[in-house]
């Protein structure tokens, strides 16, 4: 009897947590394609260009060092490639787009990332977009080059069934605003599916019988 509660219960909480990591996001990883023709599943409002000198460019690759001499040379977070950035003035401008996505209503769903920065100083402060509305406080980008660091936003669908998340770079200072980004990740919030909920609810019945069971044989 214990075995089978611990079972169901087991399986309810593993059903739900596979449901609650999938991925919503076409490349959040940016390994479909690196170099030309590297931007697969997502718009900018930046230039596309290996070139990163100037600003407000971006440009799927393994190492910044690789587009701009300034930078710092340091691997990607997962995988092999990320998404460069040379930040503009310009904090209104997507630097990273994903339109269309589907998702459901009244449900929450958190939007995670990895960013470092290029050039130790004046660093990028990553702002999240919902449906055109920046919701959170902005993340502070690290100082050190190549260290990798997690940000995260929640927010809530509402009436919507449509979803377009926009990454924004909020310092408007160009000099130094400088990242990379990997591994986005958009997801629902943890809420197990209806049939695991149903398998939780029976496996916290099984242990109610049980100790219930127990209480009796104790008394007696």
């Amino acid at each position: 009897m214990r075995l089978l509660a611990a079972a169901l219960i087991t399986a309810s909480f593993a059903s739900g947590h596979a449901f609650a990591q999938a991925n919503l996001l076409t490349n959040g990883d940016f390994e479909a394609a690196v170099g030309p023709g590297g931007e697969v599943g997502f718009t900018s409002g930046y230039t596309y260009a290996q070139d990163q000198v100037p600003e407000n460019t971006i440009y799927v690759n393994t190492d910044p060092h690789l587009d701009h001499p300034s930078w710092s040379s340091f691997s990607a977070y997962s995988g092999s490639n990320m998404l460069i950035v040379n930040g503009g003035a310009t904090p209104s401008l997507p630097v990273w787009e994903e339109a269309g996505i589907s998702v459901a209503a009244d449900q929450y769903y958190t939007f995670t990332g990895y960013v470092a920065a290029n050039y130790p100083a004046n660093p990028a402060l990553i702002g999240i977009g919902f449906n055109g509305a920046t919701t959170g406080s902005p993340f502070t980008v690290s100082t050190t080059p190549g260290l990798w660091e997690q940000f995260s936003f929640t927010w809530y669908s509402g009436d919507a069934t449509s979803l377009d998340v926009t990454l924004l770079d909020l310092n408007p200072v160009a000099d130094g605003n400088d990242f990379a980004v990997d591994a986005l990740s958009l997801t629902q919030s943890s809420v197990p599916e209806p049939a695991s909920a149903a398998l939780l609810i029976m496996g916290l019945s099984v242990v109610g019988v049980v100790r219930r069971r127990r209480a009796a044989q104790a008394r007696v």
